[in-house]
């Protein structure tokens, strides 16, 4: 269950910093 939770967390920062770049780019 934590597992399943810390990949939860790494989908949404890797999500987060693909939109914060697509906007600075």
């Amino acid at each position: 269950m934590k597992g399943k939770f810390a990949a939860a967390v790494l989908f949404t920062a890797m999500g987060l910093a693909s939109t914060a770049m697509a906007q600075d780019g």
